[in-house]
């Protein structure tokens, strides 16, 4: 049986010669399978089509497929696409990821895009290094978007120089053949324009912001707008600046666009001109909600004093605001407050926004005041353990050992293993000398992520993620040079893995290899400013 033949007269003129192929092609069974496939990638949109049905009509398990995988996999091909999106999840969250291989099957061989976006979805979120390797082992060429962006994300976690390349190739096909990806486009441009920026590639960084623009009609421009002048204050006029001036200006609102002007002239050296803007702007009359929303977007650009400026006007009068509104902007300005390093208002305006909500020392509360005891409460702990490890930061600062103690009995009574809180206060509590508390604020970060990584021991991603807890909190530090190579060694092209190597030797006082790594790091990511903060500290020789 001539099997290409037979695909090709798919898409012949005579209904019955299609019919015929049709039939012959089923009759062929798992023989025809490949050059289905093959089909589904053909710029014939009927040959497309009709393959995709025929293969819908064939058997979709595998011999190798365990029983849960087989039931999934049983009448697969006749549900609706509804169904068909359930059984990934349903595959995707089988224990052990024992549906793994049918689902590495499915992106290449499913009809439809949109439930391909979603196993791309599905393997973004897997941290599994074999899953990993079976993803950029696939051969990718012309297989669509979906699976070259799985692909990508896949090369993500060793080399983001080739998931680079694999996610542009993915923007390319989908601009070809666009679908519904669910979110994942998205995702794919956030992830390039933080890279191109990263490389220092700011006219390529914002080409793919006006590609978002065009592309992704769902997200709220007024981001994207802001993301793409946000690079021309910072980095000058790049290419394609006049007209994206016209552009940003008709899709921001003008208090917005005012503060854009103002950092333009601010850029240029105009501060008299550039205050002038920014008290128009915060001058002008905007709904609470907008007034939310500005500041939301200022603080997202870095542009924290006016952020703060905007933010606050939402807590004087005529305003009022109450319950989530006043919590969003307690939650903002706490933000901006971290940033500055007031410890202090950061943990206040925490407070404030928990309260807000109705949520008070951990517990959600009724309006009498009455504790509940349901599941939401545990949500509200990981934020209330950082109300109280900033309370513990302010008072130890200023000498108050008494109100640092309490602060620190609240934090250990929420603390949810949050590596975050682990690594910044290990240190601290072992100078203040509460060594047993450091002990114990450690070991509940280090336990969970060494499990993780004794579960999976080639994973570079969650050796370097031990490995930097380990270097940052000082502890362990014999293990988190061995990881921490480990993951290198693994993933020689990673600039993360190349920093957190370089933390971890020069915390075991190998300085000079400590600097070299950090300098390769930087090879990768020239305009990162946490790796160049990094490299003049361990240049000056500071802890």
């Amino acid at each position: 049986m001539d099997v290409p033949a037979l695909v090709g007269n798919l898409s012949a003129d005579d209904p019955l010669v299609r019919e015929q192929a049709g039939r012959d092609l089923l009759t062929a069974g798992p023989s025809a399978r490949p050059a289905l496939v093959a089909a589904l990638r053909s710029p014939d949109p009927e040959l497309r089509l009709r393959a995709g049905q025929l293969l819908l009509q064939m058997p979709w398990t595998s011999p190798d497929d365990p029983p849960a995988v087989r039931d999934v996999m049983a009448q697969y091909g006749k549900p609706q696409l509804a169904e068909r999106n359930q059984k990934i999840e349903i595959l995707a969250s089988l224990p052990n990821q024992a549906g793994v291989p049918a689902l590495l099957r499915l992106l290449v061989e499913e009809p439809a895009d949109s439930i391909r976006w979603r196993i791309c979805g599905c393997f973004r979120h897997i941290q599994s290094s074999k899953t990993w390797d079976a993803l950029r082992q696939m051969d990718s060429a012309g297989q669509g978007a979906p699976q070259l962006a799985a692909v990508g994300w896949a090369w993500a976690h060793y080399d983001p120089r080739r998931a680079v390349q694999f996610m542009h190739q993915s923007l390319i096909e989908d601009a070809d053949r666009p679908d519904i990806s669910l979110g994942e486009l998205e995702l794919i441009l956030l992830y390039l324009i933080e890279q191109e920026q990263y490389a220092g590639n700011f006219d390529e960084a914002a080409r793919l912001i006006r590609l978002a623009m065009n592309r992704i009609d769902y997200a709220p421009h007024n981001t994207w707008a802001m993301q793409l002048m946000a690079l021309h204050v910072e980095h000058g006029s790049l290419e394609g600046y006049q007209q994206d001036r016209i552009t940003c200006q008709s899709i921001l609102k003008p208090t917005l666009w005012l503060y854009v002007e103002g950092k333009l002239d601010q850029r240029d050296g105009k501060i008299d001109q550039a205050n002038k803007k920014f008290q128009q702007a915060i001058e002008t009359k905007q709904s609470l909600a907008n007034h939310l929303q500005t500041g939301e977007l200022l603080l997202q650009r870095g542009w924290d004093d006016l952020a703060e400026r905007e933010l606050n006007r939402v807590l004087q009068p005529p305003f009022k605001p109450k319950g989530v509104h006043l919590a969003n902007a307690h939650f903002l300005l706490a933000r901006v407050a971290d940033r500055r390093g007031d410890d202090f208002q950061t943990a206040e305006h925490l407070r404030l926004g928990l309260e807000a909500t109705g949520q008070t020392n951990g517990a959600v509360l009724t309006r009498k005041g009455r504790k509940i005891d349901n599941s939401s409460t545990a949500a509200t702990n990981p934020i209330w353990a950082q109300v109280y490890r900033h309370y513990y930061r302010a008072a130890a600062d200023r000498g108050d050992s008494a109100q640092a103690r309490q602060n620190l009995d609240k934090l250990l009574a929420l603390h949810d293993g949050s590596a975050e809180i682990a690594m910044d206060l290990t240190p601290r509590l072992l100078a203040d000398g509460h060594n047993n508390e450091a002990k114990q604020l450690f070991e509940s970060a280090y336990q969970p992520a060494k499990t993780l990584r004794d579960l999976d021991p080639e994973n570079p991603e969650l050796l370097n993620n031990l490995a930097w807890l380990c270097a940052r909190a000082g502890q362990n530090l014999a293990e988190a040079l061995k990881d921490s190579r480990q993951a290198t060694a693994i993933a020689p092209h990673h600039p993360a893995y190349l920093d957190t190597q370089a933390e971890a030797e020069y915390r075991n006082g190998h300085r000079e290899t400590a600097i070299s790594l950090e300098k390769r790091a930087l090879e990768l990511r020239p305009h990162d400013p946490f790796m160049q903060k990094q490299l003049k500290r361990f240049e000056a020789g500071n802890p």
